[in-house]
């Protein structure tokens, strides 16, 4: 009987930890190097300065990782959802949120690191005696979406998401690296042929061609990354979205393979799923950070939510949302009240 191969063996324990794909490649992303460095040269990173200081690290994974030869490109569904609420809310319920799906359970980077420890060991258990690795998620410097494409693991789409057939991009990534000399998958033969639905729905024009986005203009910067007052041009386009975006994703044909989430930390909590914005605009930062405990979207601070709160109930065209924008308005919080000012100005827009 053949014995098993260090692959063989790395690639079911990925399976049996619980990620819903696996690929392995080397590590080399020389095109897509050279890529992000034009991309933050051309001012495209905003206001994500870790971005721009590490782009020389992300660009040359082999050097920030000495010794590795290979990586194990792993991806973990979350919640596909149904549709955002990008028009104004219906009258007789209360107006309603929109937090991306990959942020409506725990913060995945908790999730995806606890899982790629167990996985490390596995590699290095394959690989015997000189084996090393090194785990990684998106906070680390690395260009994870051309490792994981480089391995096999899917193919960019127009959109810039890595889409992998059969699961769609509704998913997180994470990789080892290793100095290990794994075997390379086969290149993933899928790709977006004359479609163009996630270009064109984009309501800010981020995508400036296919495959190529300007961070500065998509709406999930705009409301996660940006520090200080969204453009008052993009406003309107932001709908009722307080944390992030999926318009793309949703009318990706690839998603109708979208599966829910398999690891139950990555489930969509209560307070995520369509929040009642009257309820979010109320809240104490005490109250905020409670609510959204061990959950991505505190990322975007207690200051910088209320901001897109006050964003979204003027958007909302709902009645209801008017008493909020007013305490919004009278915070005490420059930025939250010049937001929350537009908003009402937006809702009399609706009911003139």
């Amino acid at each position: 009987m053949p014995s098993v191969t260090p692959a063989e063996r790395i690639r079911a324990a990925a399976l049996e930890i619980g990620f819903d794909a696996v690929a392995m490649g080397p590590v080399t992303i020389d095109e897509d190097g050279r890529r992000l460095l034009r991309w933050v040269e051309e001012g495209r990173a905003g206001e994500m300065d870790y971005l721009v200081r590490s782009a020389a690290t992300r660009a040359a994974p082999a050097k920030a990782f000495a010794g590795a030869r290979s990586v194990v490109a792993v991806a973990l569904s979350h919640d596909p959802g149904r549709a955002s609420g990008a028009e104004p809310a219906p009258e007789g319920d209360g107006p309603r949120g929109f937090v991306a799906r990959y942020a409506r359970g725990r913060d995945y980077h908790k999730v995806m690191e606890r899982l790629l420890k167990r996985l490390k060991r596995s590699v290095m258990e394959a690989g015997g005696e000189g084996a090393r690795a090194w785990w990684a998620v998106d906070h680390t410097p690395v260009m994870d979406r051309a490792l994981a494409r480089n391995a096999g693991l899917g193919f960019f789409g127009k959109s810039t998401s890595l889409i992998r057939p059969g699961l769609g991009s509704y998913f997180v990534l994470g990789e080892i690296l290793t100095n290990l000399e794994l075997p390379a998958d086969r290149p993933d033969a899928g790709g977006c042929g004359t479609c163009t639905r996630c270009l064109d729905i984009c309501p800010t024009k981020a995508f400036t061609g296919p495959f190529e986005l300007d961070a500065r203009l998509c709406i999930s910067y705009l409301t996660i990354e940006q520090a200080g007052p969204i453009p008052e041009d993009l406003r309107p386009a932001l709908g009722t979205m307080v944390f992030g975006c999926d318009l793309c994703q949703e009318v990706c044909p690839w998603n109708r393979f979208a599966r829910p989430a398999s690891q139950a930390d990555l489930r969509p909590r209560e307070v995520a799923v369509e929040p009642d914005l009257v309820r979010l605009a109320g809240l104490t930062e005490g109250e905020f950070r409670e609510a959204f405990r061990g959950m991505a979207v505190l990322r975007s601070g207690y200051r910088g939510f209320r901001r897109n709160v006050a964003v979204a109930l003027g958007n909302s065209g709902h009645p209801a949302a008017l008493p909020a924008l007013r305490a919004l308005a009278a915070s005490g919080d420059p930025l939250v009240e010049e937001h929350a000012r537009w908003g009402i100005s937006r809702l009399d827009g609706f009911h003139r």
